[in-house]
């Protein structure tokens, strides 16, 4: 069996699974974090599309402060809408 394993004390990388414009928030991307931890304030790039984290949450639509690796959050920052569907070399690159 494999022993997969992510290091939750690197800088997040994650795959944008989905983008919309959310009335009162602007742009929000659903994201898969697959490396790392997402932090609140965290400074994020992904493709042309930047920012700083404003609002994670998670699948059940509550605020959190963090999220670990493998988990699904809706993210809150973006200036604009970042394009869904990025391959694995084009993940979400946080600069922190």
């Amino acid at each position: 069996m494999l022993e997969l394993r992510a290091d939750a004390t690197a800088k997040a990388e994650a795959a944008i699974v989905e983008s919309r414009m959310e009335h009162g928030l602007g742009p929000i991307s659903t994201l898969i974090i697959r490396w790392g931890t997402l932090k609140a304030e965290d400074y994020f790039v992904a493709g042309t599309a930047w920012g700083k984290v404003k609002l994670i949450r998670d699948s059940m639509g509550k605020p959190v402060k963090v999220a670990p690796p493998s988990t699904a959050v809706d993210v809150a920052g973006f200036k604009k809408l970042p394009e869904p569907g990025y391959k694995t070399n084009s993940v979400l690159f946080l600069l922190n």
